[in-house]
């Protein structure tokens, strides 16, 4: 078990945020309620946590996605993981609507932001909203969409199907998976039965617009943005990470289920693992984001 701090959620009245472009200046200006948290590595026993019971499960997922474009990944690989999603969430219909690659290190955006800044003039600084930076680990506990916002992704991505897709139960899942095995800014995740409602605070993810150069968001979704949830510093939150997470492994894990009485939300963050030496190579993972449909099923 390791002692590591993690980022939560500042209230805006100590200097936090209501909402954030990714993409940009502010993300690595943003303030966070930084807390000592205990993170216990589950390899060696992946099998004791389970996608119906605590919100993530381990599991092996090898397949080659090596230099796929976009279009690619979508023709090729999108349907592989549909399938892959579908015989562990147990669901009727699974859609992937997104994917994003990481490659990059926080540190070298925030080594890039202040040459930037170091070499502008003071009349004329750099705003929050100047697009800057590459996707890199996000380092604050959350959950990718609220309740609200996973609607919206409904809405914007299957537009003609979403009314009647919401009236039975439905959800968001997540993928994620390293290019290379990781040994930098490993993933964590907390046990969704640790988690109260209490917990959580909205903040709204405003994307960057699409053509605007920072074009590393542009697969996130079709709309411009949606509601996020931000997790508070609660000390019952039970942490987990798997060590040296290989290619061929992933971890899945829950975003939002629309059935109530189920656990239904992982909050997740990366953090800089303390064996790191320094000098390791940026982590690189990518993420699939999936909507799964039990159509036989009610919403709630």
């Amino acid at each position: 078990m390791a002692l590591v701090r993690l980022n939560y959620y500042l209230d805006p009245s100590q200097g936090g945020i209501t909402h954030y472009t990714p993409g940009t200046a502010g993300i690595l200006r943003r303030k966070f309620d930084t807390q000592e948290v205990r993170i216990q590595d589950l390899r060696g026993q992946e099998d004791k946590f389970n996608f119906h019971q605590s919100s993530f499960q381990v599991s092996k997922f090898d397949i080659d996605m090596e230099g796929k474009t976009n279009d690619e990944m979508k023709r090729d690989i999108y349907p592989q993981a549909e399938e892959f999603i579908k015989k562990i969430t147990g669901a009727s219909r699974v859609v992937c609507f997104s994917h994003l690659i990481r490659r990059d290190t926080v540190e070298s955006n925030r080594e890039a932001l202040s040459a930037l800044e170091a070499s502008t003039r003071e009349d004329s600084p750099i705003a929050d909203n100047h697009g800057f930076g590459k996707v890199v680990p996000a380092r604050f506990a959350h959950i990718d969409q609220s309740p609200v916002g996973a609607y919206t992704l409904l809405k914007d991505n299957l537009p003609e199907e979403a009314e009647t897709l919401s009236k039975t139960r439905w959800g968001t899942t997540n993928i994620w998976r390293p290019l290379k095995t990781i040994r930098r800014d490993p993933l964590a995740l907390c046990d969704s039965r640790t988690l109260r409602d209490e917990d959580l605070a909205i903040v709204e993810s405003i994307l960057p617009p699409k053509g605007s150069g920072n074009g590393y968001y542009d697969t996130v979704s079709k709309g411009d943005g949606f509601q996020t949830l931000e997790i508070k510093a609660n000390p019952e939150h039970k942490w987990y990470y798997v060590s040296n997470l290989m290619p061929e492994e992933c971890l899945v894990f829950k975003i939002h289920d629309s059935k109530k009485s189920i656990q239904g939300r992982c909050p997740h963050t990366s953090f800089p693992d303390l064996n790191d030496e320094g000098d390791v190579s940026a982590r690189e993972n990518i993420e699939f984001r999936f909507f799964v449909f039990y159509e036989d099923q009610p919403a709630e």
